[in-house]
């Protein structure tokens, strides 16, 4: 079988080899890639990736087998839909003649591109990552009015404040449910994304297959006597949906009890504000935060880490006190993935699909918006610390289990085998 994956990163392995910078987003891809170099069973797998490197355009690089091709796409303006894309892959797929095409993802207009070119629906996988519909419904995600239609400087000069923000998903929500009428197979891990798939077109087959993570975050575990107690770790918070502003909110509501409290978020930030120059490039969402860290009194207990590789990410969560997930939106967090595989504890609100990655008895799970659930959430975690750390640990150790289980490399590698050989009309 010759499989064609159009991706929305640069894989690392790319990167590495040739002496790049890569971004740690979507760390699921490596897994699986690991997954095909053990197992062996794709013979030729093609990977397409979006780069605006000139330089890199039109390059077909072999590594190990697998060959690269790079094509040029606007990162920066993703909302955007370009036909000529499509006579960029009508080539790619004229020269690769694949059995299967693979996309990742619906985020990226390339997937529409992909799916039109390709022009095969029941040869067409699409699988979902963040479902853009979703988001623009519930990109606002409880901010102010006054925040939702205000810019800053740096907006107004982007052209980038939250309403243009929602609009943006709007338009790229456009491109998916096309790709989504088009294709003949989605691939999806939550009760959320099947719904939301199903809704658009009826007629697709619908698989579930559970990620890969990255290799490292199935050995270790996390110790209560190695955390740092009231430090909590959180994923990125640079736009609404990921919810910062309710932890910061529910954290004021516990400063006093925990003088102590430190919040640590992965990322990029948006809060710096430590010279005029920092200060003129903060967008709006960045100076609500700073305004809400002010009145709840948590200057000084509040940072934000840079973007993390893979060990270092690691090194957080397993010195962190407990591990929150904020999200207004998610389908499947890999942030949350982690976090279970490693048995960190688990606060986390109950948007999207995360009520089918997780249970009341693995972790301690809020309406999403409310801070004062987040709140008590939270304060169970540290009560349980002091009073009850057995009890404590048979959740997180149930978390863990079941993450093992359901992100196993092996059986979920074989389940995508699986899919191919289904919709390539090959018996198991």
């Amino acid at each position: 079988m010759k499989i064609l994956w159009v991706v929305n990163i640069m894989l690392p392995e790319f990167a590495q080899r040739t002496g790049r910078s890569f971004s740690s987003r979507e760390g699921w891809l490596s897994g699986l890639l690991r997954q095909v170099r053990q197992n062996g069973d794709i013979y030729g797998l093609h990977i397409a990736f979006p780069t605006d490197d000139m330089k890199l355009v039109g390059n077909v690089t072999v590594i190990d087998g697998v060959t690269y091709h790079a094509f040029y796409e606007d990162l920066s303006h993703p909302e955007y839909y370009v036909k000529d894309l499509e006579g960029v892959f009508k080539k790619l797929i004229a020269d690769i003649d694949p059995d299967i095409l693979h996309v990742f993802g619906t985020e990226f207009p390339h997937a529409l591109s992909a799916v039109i070119a390709f022009n095969n629906p029941a040869r067409t996988i699409v699988g979902m990552q963040g479902i853009c519909r979703r988001i623009a419904e519930d990109y606002m995600a409880g901010i102010p009015s006054t925040v939702a239609n205000t810019a800053s400087f740096r907006d107004i000069i982007r052209k980038d404040w939250p309403r243009v923000q929602r609009r943006k998903f709007r338009l790229r929500a456009v491109s998916e449910t096309a790709a989504l009428r088009l294709a003949g197979n989605v691939i999806g891990r939550t009760e959320f994304d099947r719904e939301a798939v199903l809704e658009i077109n009826e007629e697709l087959r619908y698989f579930c297959v559970n990620e890969i993570m990255r290799e490292s975050f199935y050995e270790g575990s996390w110790n209560i006597d190695d955390a740092r107690r009231h430090t909590i770790f959180t994923g990125q918070g640079d736009y609404p949906i990921k919810g910062l502003h309710f932890l910061i909110q529910s954290c004021g509501m516990l400063i006093k009890d925990y003088p102590d409290l430190e919040i640590k978020i992965a990322g990029n930030s948006i809060i710096n504000a430590g010279s005029f120059k920092e200060r003129m490039k903060l967008p709006i969402y960045g100076k609500y935060l700073l305004r809400l860290i002010d009145e709840c009194g948590l200057n000084g207990h509040v940072s934000v880490t840079g973007m993390l590789g893979e060990e270092s990410m690691k090194k957080e969560y397993l010195s962190a006190g407990l591990f929150v997930l904020p999200s207004y939106v998610e389908n499947s967090p890999n942030t949350l993935s982690e976090a279970m595989l490693l048995g960190v504890p688990v606060v986390t609100s109950d948007a999207g699909g995360i009520k089918s990655m997780i249970s009341e008895s693995e972790g301690f799970i809020f309406p999403r918006g409310d801070v004062n659930k987040l709140a008590e959430g939270i304060r169970r975690v540290w009560e349980l610390m002091d009073d009850d750390p057995n009890a404590l640990s048979e959740m997180t150790q149930r978390c863990r289990k079941r993450a093992l289980d359901e992100f196993d490399g092996r059986k979920n590698y074989e389940s995508l085998m699986s899919v191919y050989n289904t919709v390539a009309g090959i018996e198991g």
